[in-house]
């Protein structure tokens, strides 16, 4: 039954065409644990890729390019903050970054890169207690951004913290979730998150302006292993997952509808985390080996 059970999920995540992706391959070496968390941002105006990941000491550890992956920086630790979990880090604005981890009594920090300074901010308590790792996003609604950090609380509820000038107080939004979940900005509108914890991948609608049994689920299928990371860009979503054969699976919203589950040929060893540029062509997706060697896939032009 369990044999069965495994076909039919394999089947439903099947995609009707596999794309010949094209794409290049950087090893970043490191000595890295879970799963990482990308960013594409600007550096000195030029497009830049940064790969966050947790390493020795349970430091958050950064590497980055800005000549498209001809030359990279060295694992740079950021702060003295021992996590508890893997990073989520994204661009506030093209030359801000933003990043959430969970520390010691389970609370959630956060900390922001200047990219036109070149400095960090230290780590900051945010409190709260989170039962898996954050996801920070930003939000842009009525003109004004926003920051958004998602965690896993007490009796499993989703909760939200939002900085908009300051930081508010955690909110429960009233919904039981796993303990896989990711976000993502849904254009103008607020954000969705992605609950891979059970079957397939749960998209958890407009979770910034609804709570309870007022937020819409919808299963969106997939055989999914780690969180998905999720990217938006114009008028498109764009859900990056492992999936079977260990293999990168992408799944995008556009014109209404979403398309199947596609198979790429880029090898996995974690669950990705993965960024697009802002001309919306190259896609950034990293992964930790077993060994905690991180791999750096770009995904070319006209593939996303």
């Amino acid at each position: 039954m369990k044999i069965l059970a495994m076909l039919a999920a394999a089947a439903a995540f099947a995609a009707t065409a596999i794309p010949a992706l094209a794409f290049d391959s950087y090893p970043l070496g490191g000595a890295a644990k879970g799963a990482p968390s990308t960013v594409a941002y600007k550096f000195a105006g030029q497009d830049a890729v940064a790969v966050f990941v947790r390493g020795p000491g349970g430091l958050m550890y950064a590497k980055t390019t800005a000549d498209q992956g001809a030359s990279f920086s060295d694992w740079t630790p950021i702060g003295t903050l021992a996590l508890k979990g893997n990073p989520s880090c994204t661009a506030r604005s093209q030359s801000r970054i933003d990043c959430a981890a969970v520390g010691p009594n389970n609370t959630v920090y956060w900390t922001s890169y200047d990219a036109k300074a070149n400095t960090w901010s230290g780590w900051a308590s945010l409190g709260g207690y989170a039962t898996n790792d954050p996801s920070i996003i930003r939000t842009t609604e009525g003109g004004k951004t926003q920051l958004r950090i998602f965690v896993r609380g007490p009796q499993n509820h989703l909760f939200m913290n939002t900085l908009a000038g300051k930081w508010s107080d955690w909110q429960d939004l009233d919904g039981t979730v796993g303990s896989a979940v990711g976000c993502v900005q849904v254009f103008s509108l607020g954000a969705h998150c992605y609950d891979t914890t059970a079957s397939g991948v749960k998209q958890l609608t407009d979770i910034t302006h609804k709570t309870g049994n007022a937020v819409v689920v919808d299963n969106l299928g997939g055989l999914v292993t780690g969180r998905v990371s999720a990217v938006s860009t114009g008028d498109a979503v764009h859900l990056f997952v492992l999936g079977p054969q260990k293999r990168l699976w992408i799944k995008s919203w556009s014109g209404g509808s979403w398309s199947d589950w596609q198979q790429t040929a880029v090898p996995l060893t974690s669950a990705p985390g993965c960024a697009i540029d802002a001309s919306g062509t190259v896609g950034w997706c990293a992964s930790i080996g077993g060994s905690g060697a991180v791999t750096l896939a770009a995904l070319v032009d006209g593939e996303i």
